[in-house]
């Protein structure tokens, strides 16, 4: 059995936490300010399934519920995303587009395709997207070039 999304956000703040107590103090606080606004937003589209405290009292909103809805907020926040990665320079653009559009495709089939066979072939699956994902990102971002006067 895996672990649960309040787990895994327990050992992320936990090792944000380690990490603040080293010399990463600024990228503590960035996985930390990551894992809370990862929480806000499961808040938004989780069903009543997220616990607060040792599963005594379980909240949220249920935008999954409504799956055209719940796609849409993934539009939004994934082309604003790449708008705000793109306004920083990038060698590529139209390939990150292109790749964002092939995120929200596999992201529509997931919610109105049909439901995985079990959940250990959907968390398979998901984990191996994660994997091809940031090899496809760490490719794009090879390649990135800032543009003049942009922060680094």
């Amino acid at each position: 059995m895996g672990t649960s999304t309040h787990q895994q956000h327990t050992l992320a703040a936990r090792g944000a936490h380690a990490a603040a107590r080293g010399s990463g103090r600024t990228a503590a606080v960035i996985v930390a300010l990551a894992v809370f606004s990862h929480w806000v937003l499961d808040l938004v589209v989780h069903r009543p399934d997220l616990p607060l405290y040792d599963d005594s009292l379980k909240v949220g909103l249920g935008l999954w519920n409504r799956p055209a809805l719940a796609l849409g907020l993934e539009a939004l926040l994934l082309f604003g995303g790449i708008w705000l990665y793109l306004r920083r320079g990038a060698a590529r653009p139209a390939a990150i587009v292109a790749f964002g559009l092939i995120m929200l495709a596999i992201q529509a089939y997931v919610f109105f395709g049909p439901p995985p066979v079990s959940g250990d072939a959907a968390a398979a699956t998901a984990l191996a997207a994660y994997a091809v994902f940031a090899a496809v990102i760490r490719q794009l971002e090879r390649r990135r070039v800032p543009r003049f006067g942009a922060a680094t």
